[in-house]
């Protein structure tokens, strides 16, 4: 085979509907498997914010540490795009007695 007919069948493969069809569908798996991964974190991220928080509301206070922890864990969750109840509870948590 020469150069030329080797260009040819490359140009041929690269241009057939068929190969960009698989090439679409590899990147909507890709692109849909990530938006269910982010979802999925916002989902832990709020359950562990709504654990947390209704502990540190029934007993009435909070620790450094515990505030800490919860504000990183609230910044991470909020950023991703969570918001709602997440933030009613973070900012309830925010109001409590901090005990050291």
């Amino acid at each position: 085979m020469t150069i030329e007919t080797i260009t040819v069948l490359v140009l041929a493969v690269i241009g057939s509907s068929g190969l960009w069809a698989f090439v679409q569908r590899v990147y909507e798996r890709k692109h849909e498997r990530t938006s269910t991964d982010h979802e999925l974190l916002i989902a832990l991220a709020h359950d562990r914010l709504y654990t947390l928080c209704t502990l540190y509301i029934q007993q009435g206070w909070i620790d450094a540490d515990g505030l800490k922890n919860l504000t990183d864990l609230y910044d991470a969750y909020h950023d991703a795009g969570g918001n709602g109840t997440g933030t009613t509870l973070f900012e309830r948590c925010t109001r409590l007695e901090v005990r050291q």
